[in-house]
């Protein structure tokens, strides 16, 4: 799951640089584009003082028919130049045009597939989450079975005869012993769960962290004493028939 969440954050990182590269290219056209205008209007101007120049030397030397010509000369330049700058600057438009599509095409494939991927995280942690509560259940089930088990031990033991008071009070020690092994084992299921399905949960939400509480303890029908850490053990399921087997005691 740290793999799948880092993977994740480098492609967002990824996603990041390609936005800012493409906003970078769109910038660097417009610029480009603006500059080519400004160039070719003052190109356009610079054309059109050099044919005034020219038309008003050769109007000042020559008839008037051959000053009519020349400026209709500069004229059709000073038209053929703008339409020329017109022409590139509606290119330059079309092409910034052009990469501002392509540039939001990208983006809205990239949020598709980061929100396929955020789909998939938290898919990963219900299925996770499922996982280890039915393990938990499975486990405080056959406790409880242990346990009933011991507390039938129990009962039988004090039906019988006093002279076989010693047998029934081993019988229930190993019946203790036996819960005892599968509490145990409930715990170690339990914190084998919890640490998948935080592992899971990593990156996706920071929730608040519980309130620290103290530790259960309690002697089993021996004399033995159990200490659990409440954040472990408090939604285990515990059998009435066991709670009065330990109180005998």
């Amino acid at each position: 799951m740290e793999d799948l969440m880092r993977q994740r954050e480098e492609d967002l990182k990824k996603q990041e640089k390609e936005r800012e590269d493409a906003k970078e290219s769109k910038d660097k056209a417009l610029r480009e584009a603006k500059e080519a205008r400004d160039k070719a209007l003052k190109e356009a101007a610079e054309e059109t003082e050099r044919a005034l120049k020219k038309a008003a030397e050769e109007r000042e030397n020559a008839l008037k028919a051959a000053a009519d010509k020349a400026a209709a000369e500069v004229a059709a330049r000073a038209e053929r130049a703008a339409i020329e700058a017109r022409i590139r600057e509606e290119a330059t438009i079309a092409a910034v045009k052009a990469a501002e599509a392509r540039a939001k095409a990208e983006a809205e494939r990239e949020a598709r597939e980061t929100q396929i991927r955020k789909e998939a995280a938290e898919k990963a942690l219900r299925e996770a989450e499922a996982k280890a509560k039915a393990e938990a259940d499975r486990l405080a089930y056959e406790t409880k079975l242990a346990a009933d088990a011991a507390a039938a031990a129990r009962s039988e033991a004090e039906k019988k005869a006093a002279e076989d008071a010693t047998a029934a009070k081993e019988e229930a020690k190993k019946a203790a012993d036996e819960a005892d092994k599968k509490l145990k084992e409930a715990e170690n299921a339990a914190a084998k769960a919890k640490a998948e399905a935080e592992v899971a949960a990593e990156g996706l939400a920071k929730a608040k962290p519980p309130e620290k509480r103290k530790p259960i303890r309690f002697k089993d029908a021996v004399g033995r004493s159990y200490n659990f850490p409440w954040e472990r053990c408090h939604k285990w399921r515990v059998s009435f028939s066991v709670n009065r087997v330990l109180n005998h005691y």
